[in-house]
This record gives structure tokens, C-alpha cells and sequence, in this order.
């Protein structure tokens, strides 16, 4: 019946527990994406691109922080990447990080059974100027959540 009615032209009717949920999955959505203006430095920094897969569309990309840190440090592009939504997520587990002797993405050994092995060794893509901003937070990263996802296994 849904479907029929949006065939025939008919707006499907939208229960109120849907559309709480849909509102609910929106904000969500929107919290994940970072904070508007810290995702839009992002956005200028990095070329509207995924650091790592070069994705170009908006909806898509995230801003990520590398460290989780309060105050005002937090949202500066010095601790963020803007990365593709299932990257960031992969990133936050700990499951990749950026080896900053090389400016290279590594992927986790149980990643790269997957299609994200083709991101191992990559070269991250962002402007040189960005380079000493980054390496603390960075290696930070990588001792902390790259690290720790190592030992849980």
C-alpha cells in the first residue's frame, strides 16, 4: 500500500514513531558530521575531499577529530581530519591511522581482507602547510587508539 501510494503520486503517510525516529537518525547524522563551523574549516582545508579515499561529496564527509580534548583546542583543523563517514568511524575504532614519517594511511591486519586493504599505504591527502598541526595529534592517535586496538585483539 506504501509503495503503491508513492507510485500513484500519493505522499506516504508517515506514522509518528517514524518520523521521531527519522528526526532522530537526522540529529544524530548531524552531531557525527562535527561541529558546523569547525566541519567547514575542515571542509576549506582539505578541498571539500576525504583525507584518505578523495571522496568529494559533502554529505558524505565528516569532520573528525583526532583527539578528543575539551575546550577550545578541540575544533581547530590542527586536530582534524575530514574524512569519508565509514573511514571516520574505522578511524575512531582505531582500525587505521596515518604514519606520519611517511603522510601514509595503514590499515589494521583484519581490515585488509576487505576492500578497505586498498587504502593501506596510501597517501593522505592534504596541503603540506597542514603537516605540523597535525603530528602531535597524529601520533597522540596512534599511541593511544591505533595502539589500544592492538592490544584488545
Amino acid at each position: 500500500e506504501f509503495l503503491t501510494g508513492y507510485l500513484n503520486g500519493r505522499t506516504p503517510s508517515v506514522n509518528a514513531g517514524e518520523e521521531k525516529e527519522r528526526k532522530r537518525v537526522e540529529a544524530v547524522i548531524n552531531v557525527r558530521r562535527g561541529q558546523p563551523k569547525f566541519r567547514q574549516d575542515l571542509l576549506h582545508a582539505y578541498g571539500h575531499r576525504c583525507a584518505i579515499s578523495g571522496c568529494d561529496a559533502d554529505a558524505a564527509l565528516e569532520a573528525a577529530h583526532i583527539r578528543t580534548i575539551p575546550g577550545k583546542d578541540a575544533n581547530h583543523v590542527g586536530n582534524g581530519l575530514i574524512l569519508r563517514a565509514d573511514l571516520h568511524s574505522l578511524f575512531d575504532l582505531g582500525l587505521i591511522r596515518v604514519q606520519t614519517s611517511t603522510w601514509t594511511v595503514l590499515v589494521k591486519p583484519e581490515l585488509k581482507s576487505t576492500s578497505y586493504k586498498s587504502f593501506h599505504r596510501r597517501p593522505l591527502k592534504l596541503a603540506d602547510s597542514l603537516r605540523p598541526q597535525l603530528m602531535d595529534a597524529l601520533n597522540y592517535h596512534r599511541l593511544n587508539v591505533f595502539k589500544m586496538r592492538a592490544e584488545a585483539l
